[in-house]
């Protein structure tokens, strides 16, 4: 039954996996390939350095080859490679978007929805409705959870190429981490995820048409990036206390954690966007009147 009632997401979250899997399978046999190029050369090099001396085969020899393509990798590093390939931090929201106004205007910004308003209690109405939309916030998270142990079970743990290679910029702290990183990171991005299904919510309260929801919610994400990476961070650096915001409040910092972002300060931010948008949609939907009379003007 839970499967049946969830195939769409299960459906979602297989294709991801999938993708993923089939990426970092993809770069084991560019990994392997390289491997045995640079030891044939390694090979043709020594044979010619006998007869004679050659300025590239000497480099070939006396130098390692590139850490970017003899390894994989430590799992992080995977993991934020494979969010990077697949354009996540754009795709993903957009995806949240459409499938949550959707759901949204099937289910309680109708005219049927009138109807089931008389059989059933309109708190249970809502928390019932959100609660399947909230769904789609979990696709990615658990993708990527998955993935990390995926990759964990078939990847080295030696961190040293990472730090050499330029492959991220997280810190060594968090290259540590390994899958515990990916699962904390996991987090972040249901919470961010869950927020952006909160801002679909908002913005369909008044919409009489999907595509209105789609277009004005993704407008308004888009604002709202540009103002929490740039306005907010600017008005706390200058008047309270010089208080750096700048790569934090950046939402793309969620995917890459550009600048080895803290852990502990992107959750806050996560958090407190959550509770600004969850606050948000209470007051917009705590009065049943007000959805009834929104509904009846419907088209």
């Amino acid at each position: 039954m839970l499967i049946r009632n969830n195939k769409f997401y299960i459906t979602v979250i297989l294709i991801f996996v999938i993708l993923f899997c089939c990426s970092i399978v993809n770069k084991y046999y560019n990994v392997i390939a390289y491997r045995r190029i640079y030891e044939n050369a390694k090979y043709i090099c020594n044979s010619v350095l006998e007869e004679g001396s050659s300025n590239f085969c000497t480099k070939v020899i006396n130098e390692n080859p590139d850490p970017l393509f003899t390894k994989l990798g430590t799992t992080p590093t995977i993991f934020i490679n494979v969010v990077s390939q697949f354009h996540l931090h754009d795709i993903w929201p957009i995806i949240i978007i459409i499938v949550t106004s959707v759901i949204l205007h099937k289910s309680v910004k109708n005219k049927m929805s009138l109807f089931c308003l008389q059989r059933e209690n309109y708190k249970s109405f809502i928390i019932k409705n959100i609660k399947k939309m909230y769904k789609i916030a979990f696709c990615l998270p658990i993708s990527l959870i998955i993935f990390s142990i995926i990759c964990y079970f078939f990847n080295d743990s030696n961190i040293n190429i990472d730090l050499t290679s330029g492959l991220s910029s997280l810190s060594k702290l968090h290259l540590n981490m390994g899958v515990w990183f990916c699962i904390i990171y996991s987090i972040n991005i249901l919470l961010l995820s869950i927020s952006i299904c909160n801002l679909v919510i908002i913005i369909g309260k008044k919409s009489f048409n999907v595509f209105i929801t789609i277009i004005g919610t993704y407008l308004t994400y888009f604002i709202s990036k540009l103002i929490l990476a740039q306005v907010v961070p600017f008005i706390t650096y200058i008047f309270l206390f010089k208080i750096d915001l700048f790569n934090a409040l950046e939402l793309n910092s969620f995917y890459f954690y550009d600048y080895a972002c803290e852990f502990y300060k992107m959750f806050f931010i996560a958090l407190t966007i959550l509770g600004i948008t969850s606050i948000s949609v209470y007051m917009l939907y705590k009065n049943k009147e007000e959805l009834i009379k929104s509904n009846e003007t419907l088209i």
